[in-house]
């Protein structure tokens, strides 16, 4: 698809990286904090507007775990978003100008106008990192990352631990995020598919990303079951990670994980 062909529409296909992109899996979480909106003014650039929800901004971390299959390969990427919930100023009038924050998080917004603007993403593969880069403009940088999450082959983990280790100074980090085990019944969600927004190359654009699972949603009533500090990091994503949560509570947290794709039992005896 090109630029020309679509009536100037869409960025012309670049040359290097295929789209659309498929996951072979994923496991991903979001944790979400309301922030005031005067805080996040000065981070959205010009053509997006934080959006109101439930009264006050809304920001994302949104840590992923993932694999890609290729004709000579598989690659597994890790990564971190930190994203502003945001709506386009072009066309904005016809998103929600306000919307209660349960009504935001269960999937209520089928404009899907509201999306996530990336302000940071870390990620931990090179070619993820500088095709992020080449098509949607993110602002992605190569780091490590230290995690610990619950897995079906694991079935003692409950907790849920994820640390962004900073990308120069291997003995600081950028944020470190402990989760309590998410008890109770949790609602199912349908925020798919989420609209991703950046500046490539200097021009707004938008694309959608489509988790195909069941999100599993958990409100956060009691905020010490949600614990983020942050590091030495000189990075500008724990400056301004630390500026926007600051103290704030997080207030929900939803999980995706893809199913097993197959499954392999222990053995048994045969001879007896």
């Amino acid at each position: 698809m090109s630029d020309d062909s679509s009536g100037g529409k869409f960025p012309p296909p670049n040359p290097d990286y295929g789209m659309p992109f498929y996951y072979a899996s994923l496991m991903t979480f979001w944790v979400y904090y309301q922030v005031d909106l005067d805080v996040l003014r000065p981070h959205t650039g010009d053509a997006y507007v934080a959006a109101n929800i439930g009264g006050t901004g809304l920001v994302v971390i949104n840590p992923q775990l993932y694999t890609s299959s290729f004709n000579n390969g598989q690659e597994l990427t890790t990564e971190t978003e930190f994203n502003i919930v945001v709506h386009p100023v072009s066309g904005g009038d016809r998103a929600p100008a306000k919307i209660a924050l349960a009504d935001y998080l269960l999937g209520a917004d089928q404009t899907k106008l509201l999306g996530n603007l990336r302000l940071h993403v870390a990620c931990d593969d090179a070619v993820a990192v500088a095709a992020g880069r080449a098509v949607f403009g993110e602002p992605k940088f190569l780091t490590t990352f230290g995690y610990n999450v619950p897995s079906v082959n694991v079935a003692t983990q409950v907790t849920w631990s994820w640390k962004c280790n900073d990308p120069n100074q291997k003995d600081q980090f950028i944020f470190d995020l402990e989760l309590a085990a998410l008890t109770g019944v949790a609602q199912p969600a349908n925020p798919s598919p989420i609209t991703g927004y950046t500046y490539l190359d200097g021009r707004p654009v938008g694309s959608r990303w489509n988790p195909l699972g069941q999100y599993q949603h958990y409100d956060i009533t009691d905020p010490s079951r949600v614990v983020i500090s942050f590091g030495g990091s000189a990075h500008p994503m724990r400056s301004d990670m630390q500026e926007i949560i600051g103290s704030s509570p997080a207030v929900a947290v939803q999980v995706v994980s893809s199913p097993p794709a197959c499954i392999e039992s222990g053995p048994f005896y045969v001879d007896v």
